[in-house]
């Protein structure tokens, strides 16, 4: 059928496809979300559009346009509850209104369920017209997982009493956790209780024995381990390996343990999640190991960085909070299972498909980027039988296609266009056989290189025009005009290319030829044998074919000559790499030994691919293993080259393209990845998304993507400085969002945190890399990323390298889950506010006050979060979060998310709080400073006085009596003027935000002091200018938004950018 079904369906391949067995079982629940509608209908200035779906209807607004081009920008989504046979007797009508319906169309709703969610469907009626929408239909199920047996091989000997592990199934939006499995515990504890039971036995039995001789009485001393405070024996470990289930594969006791083993037999770990099963196939499983310590006292005296789950151990009463057993869960390890490419064992009979992962080879287990041993599993996931669309190809009248047909697809076609483009095409040609074969003067040269600028732009403009909307082409009435216009197509692109001297000189050169690279009209979709034609119009698309390829094989032998030249410019470099991304995808041969000359055998061996296991398992020997037919649109193999490979032109070609294969001159440039390497990944990424049109990818699908890839990732971790051109080039692959985690590994373990370059650079590129997201990747590196931020806050002492990650962290917060927001406010809050706010230098105060105000305290607030205590937040969360069995992805996930936000709000009001208190304290400090020297200044100035007294006394003393008297005015006087001058001048304010019940000592040193006044007032002019812009957007969005958005709509205002390079004092040094 060709690519995508590049071949529409016969009316007969639609009937026959209805007519299939049913596959799914009782009724469906399906989402369906619809966008993207444009309409075109000549002589229609204003209309509405409506969809009827049966059980869902959607009605646009009126849309007024004068040309009759209308596009909706609105979405809509609903829910559809019915059977497949239901579906397959029911269609969805399309509806144009102008006050009464004017055109219509039709579609099966089963054939929309399961053909790509893409539709361009031709409006009949009163008027004629064309419509396009995005439909896209999400089978909502439940998905099982089973644990069936997980063996932990660590490379380090068990150090903790107790162990268990869970499954996290991970979506691009949740995360759904399973309850923990049954407790192991450590034999090396084991073998320590007999030891210490054997040590109290054989004491005891030394007493016995002395007792019975009478010989003296020996008190057994006390073990410590043994002994609690109340001087009772502890028998809790006992009691804890008396009610631990057997475990396979222990080792004798005598021996370190570095192996947990689980072997399920009919108590299998479970975890049930009702999601659409669009989430479920960009999923991935985690599995996590966890060390326990529990405490049944209270939640207060528990303080978890990792997880805290809560277990009821009684419930007398009926309560949730009821005798509590706190367990404290230490993550120790864990790793990831891909699901997005799991092959399916159907049980049709069970309706049901059933996968069975199993390790083919021991795989690798993580803590903290940092690899601590092996994992075996076998892990079974059931799923219903489903319907699923395609995310390639079109659906029309005629059935689906591989991109819309630019042939008849609509009527009344005008080739204006193309006629144009072929004048200009001929005077071009006119001007360069003047400029080549005549002998001009100076004036005429002029004149005719004026011409050909002119002729060169606005041949620009022309193949810059297109009748779609995506790639870049013209509707033809038929097959011979399409043909005609590529045989016109490559004959200009052979043209500019052999007349490259002549004409790149000119600024509109580069662009043409761009342009003419572009052309829908030249891609495999209409390039390609796809379609049964008569016996002229075969020959002629054969001759038509042979010309393309002859021009790829001339072209390329053009570009490699070009790759060793000194400064190019960029027009020119831009056109080369361009034209070497066309070649890799379109010539097969040449791909192969481009991806054979990157792959380098001294490549360092690349730990930071967790998770990724599909680019280290690629077969160099075997490129296109993987490329699947929903995307073999790239196989230009199989639909082009084959049907030319015996016409004598193509052997010539083929002969021409050997050579330059087994020219050695090219190669070391390709093996060496300079620069042009990065240009060229950048280029390559361009060309996928523009071919494919999809939001979401299948990467590791496209021909040569894992080498590619993996020689990229080889020489970003190679390179000491990351050139401008690797950066552009790591944005463009980032369009796989599954690579990030990679990068941040490879950053961070390269990076010296003593080198400020090195932080500096490494935080811009994690800057650039996280602004390519819109969402946070479904499997990342959580803890690995916040122990690096960690380290640059915590061990560095250079200012800018505490900026820029303070920086990093205020420009990506929006992107982070609300777990991790809280997570990463927990460490800022209580390790490093004080550091951060009270910093030497201005760079990164200013920087922590931007993310208070912008970050914490405008995406959080809630006044009432003053009147809640953290201890009832904590315990609320852990109870509502709390695993379990079933779990659904449409649950209403507010309470958890609010108390989160409640939880990170009140450590900032805490902040305040402890900030209000330091405040005081201050002015106390320096108020006492104040009194202690004016009381040692009096007292200096009383004893002088006595002194000057005495000595009087001595020369006069018969004005005794006279001097006693002004003396005791005059003390009388001075005891009145101390207290006037002793009465505070600041009253010291209360402390803020009474009702937090949590108390925390404000810690404070010296370094930190002197900065605290100062600090204070910029913070305060900060919070001016933040209450300043919040209304100031508030007045901006007065009107657009609903009663509904009125509490959420802050959170869409744009933040101040920081500019963390820009020195504001004169200390913060080079």
């Amino acid at each position: 059928m060709g690519i995508c079904g590049g071949r529409p369906k016969s009316q007969e391949d639609q009937v026959h496809k209805l007519s299939q067995p049913i596959i799914t079982n009782g009724e469906l629940q399906i989402k369906v979300l619809l966008k993207n509608i444009t309409l075109k209908m000549t002589g229609v200035r204003q209309c509405s559009i409506e969809f009827d779906l049966g059980q869902c209807k959607y009605t646009s607004p009126v849309h007024i346009d004068n040309n009759g081009d209308h596009y909706w920008r609105a979405s809509f989504d609903g829910t559809l509850k019915m059977t497949e046979q239901q579906m397959r007797e029911s269609n969805m009508k399309i509806s144009v209104i102008d006050n009464q319906v004017i055109g219509s169309a039709t579609i099966n709703l089963f054939e929309a369920a399961v053909g790509p969610f893409h539709f361009q469907l031709p409006i009949r009626g009163q008027n004629m017209g064309n419509v396009s929408f995005d439909l896209k239909m999400n089978q909502v199920l439940q998905a099982t997982l089973q644990s069936k047996f997980i063996i932990w091989e660590l490379n380090q000997s068990l150090s903790d009493v107790r162990y268990n592990y869970n499954l996290r199934l991970v979506t691009s939006q949740f995360s759904f956790i399973s309850e923990h499995s049954t407790t192991f515990v450590n034999p090396n504890y084991r073998k320590q209780n007999e030891k210490q039971k054997s040590i109290i036995a054989s004491s005891r039995k030394s007493i016995l024995d002395q007792d019975m001789m009478r010989d003296s009485i020996i008190s057994l001393p006390k073990i410590p381990s043994m002994i609690n405070s109340s001087g009772g024996v502890n028998h809790s470990l006992e009691s804890i390996i008396a009610a631990t289930p057997t475990n396979k594969g222990q080792s004798p006791a005598s021996q370190p343990y570095h192996r947990i083993e689980w072997d399920h037999a009919g108590d299998e770990l479970t975890l049930i999640v009702e999601l659409p099963i669009s989430e479920f196939q960009g999923s991935a499983i985690q599995l996590c190991l966890w060390s326990i310590s529990s405490n049944k006292n209270s939640l207060s005296s528990s303080k978890s960085p990792h997880k805290t789950i809560i277990k009821k151990t009684q419930n007398k009463h009926d309560s949730e909070y009821m005798d509590l057993e706190i367990q404290d869960h230490h993550l120790v390890a864990e790793t990831y299972i891909n699901l997005s490419n799991l092959e399916t064992n159907i049980i049709a009979d069970l309706g049901a498909k059933f996968f069975i992962i199993k390790s083919q080879q021991a795989k690798s287990i993580w803590y903290h980027g940092v690899e601590v041993g092996k994992i075996d599993y076998e892990i079974s996931v059931r799923l219903p039988n489903y319907l699923q669309q395609s995310s390639f190809g079109v659906q029309t009248e005629k059935g689906i296609v591989s991109t819309a047909s630019v042939v008849g697809s609509v009527e009344n076609i005008s080739v204006t266009e193309i006629k144009m483009i072929q004048i200009e095409f001929q005077k071009l040609s006119s001007s360069i056989f003047k400029i080549e074969h005549k002998t001009l003067n100076m004036e005429d040269k002029l004149k005719v290189r004026s011409d050909m600028d002119q002729q060169l732009s606005k041949l620009a403009q022309l193949l810059g025009q297109s009748h779609g909307t995506n790639i870049k082409t013209f509707q033809y009435k038929s097959e011979d005009d399409l043909m005609k216009a590529q045989d016109l197509l490559i004959q200009l692109s052979i043209h500019l290319v052999d007349y490259s001297k002549t004409l790149a000189s000119f600024n509109s050169y580069f662009e043409c030829l761009n342009q003419v690279l572009s052309r829908g009209e030249l891609m495999l979709q209409q390039l390609g044998f796809f379609k049964a034609l008569n016996k002229k119009q075969s020959e002629f698309k054969t001759e038509v074919g042979l010309n393309y390829q002859s021009f790829l094989v001339n072209t390329l032998r053009f570009t490699l000559s070009k790759l060793n030249q000194k400064d190019p410019s960029q027009e020119a470099r831009q056109l080369y790499i361009k034209f070497l991304v066309i070649s890799y995808f379109r010539i097969p041969e040449f791909r192969a030994k481009f991806l054979e000359l990157i792959n380098k055998a001294d490549d360092p061996q690349l730990l930071e691919l967790r998770g990724t296991e599909f680019i280290q398992e690629d077969d160099p020997t075997n490129i296109d293993k993987s490329t699947k037919t929903n995307i073999s649109i790239f196989d230009w193999q199989n639909y082009f080259h084959t049907y030319l490979s015996d016409k004598s032109k193509g052997i010539q070609n083929q002969s021409a393209l050997n050579q330059i294969l087994d020219d050695e001159s090219w190669k070391e440039h390709i093996r060496h990845r300079s620069i042009n390497f990065s240009f060229f990944v950048e280029e390559w990424a361009k060309y996928v998304r523009n071919i494919l049109q999809v939001k979401i990818l299948p990467w590791q699908d496209i021909p040569g993507y894992r080498i590619l890839v993996k020689a990229f990732m080889c020489e970003l971790k190679q390179q000491e400085s990351i050139p401008d051109a690797m950066k552009i080039a790591l944005k463009s692959l980032l369009q796989n969002v599954n690579l990030l985690g990679i990068v941040v590994s490879l950053q961070f373990n390269k990076t010296n945190l003593y080198n400020a370059e090195q932080v500096i650079e490494t935080f811009e590129i994690l800057d650039i890399c996280f602004g390519t997201l819109t969402t946070m990747p479904a499997y990342f590196d959580y803890p690995f990323f916040l122990k690096g931020i960690k380290q640059i806050i915590i061990e560095s002492e250079h200012a800018i390298n505490i900026a820029k990650c303070v920086w990093l962290i205020y420009n990506i917060y929006p992107l982070f889950s609300m777990d991790f927001k809280k997570d990463i406010c927990e460490f800022l809050f209580e390790k490093a506010v004080f550091k951060l706010f009270l910093h030497w230098s201005r760079t990164v105060r200013l920087v922590f006050h931007y993310f208070l105000l912008y970050r914490v305290s405008h995406q959080h607030k809630n006044p009432k979060v003053g009147g809640l205590d953290e201890e009832q937040i904590i315990q609320q969360y852990t109870l509502i979060n709390r695993p379990k069995k079933n779990q659904s992805y449409f649950e209403n996930r507010q309470p958890q998310q609010q108390l989160i936000s409640d939880y990170i709000y009140m450590k900032y009001l805490r902040f305040l709080s402890k900030l209000e208190q330091a405040k005081i304290n201050e002015n106390q400090r320096e108020y006492q400073q104040d009194h202690q020297s004016y009381y040692l200044k009096m007292v200096h100035k009383k004893l002088r006085k006595e002194q000057e007294l005495k000595m009087q006394q001595q020369e006069e003393p018969k004005m005794m009596e006279q001097l006693k008297l002004e003396r005791m005015i005059s003390e009388q006087d001075e005891s009145q003027q101390k207290q006037n001058q002793l009465k505070p001048v600041i009253v010291p304010r209360p402390v803020m935000h009474k009702k937090l019940s949590y108390k925390h000592e404000v810690e404070i040193n010296e370094m930190q002091q002197q900065y605290l006044r100062l600090s204070i007032r910029e913070f305060e002019e900060q919070l001016k200018n933040y209450n300043n812009w919040r209304q100031q957007n508030l007045k901006k969005m007065i009107g657009k938004y609903s009663e509904e958005d009125k509490h959420t709509i802050h959170l869409s205002f744009e933040v101040p950018k920081v500019d963390v390079l820009k020195r504001i004092d004169e200390k913060e040094g080079a």
